[in-house]
């Protein structure tokens, strides 16, 4: 699906139809990780939240993405 975003992001443009973005892939490998380093835990200590590869991801996708469109 990615690959016929963006070539149709080439082909057309944006004009034609908003829909047809760029696309950016992040690829992780979930077995050189632990959860938590991936999804977030609790310090069992502090009791403090840390976010993981994957919420630190979609808050920097979501950061790119409003500054494109505004």
């Amino acid at each position: 699906m990615a690959e016929v975003l963006a070539n149709m992001h080439e082909k057309f443009g944006v004009e034609a139809d908003p829909f047809y973005e760029k696309v950016h892939t992040y690829v992780l490998n979930p077995k050189a990780i632990t959860m938590d380093e991936l999804y977030g835990g609790i310090d069992k200590l502090t009791l403090e939240w840390h976010d993981g590869l994957m919420a630190t991801t979609v808050r920097v996708c979501v950061q790119v993405s409003d500054s494109l469109c505004c």
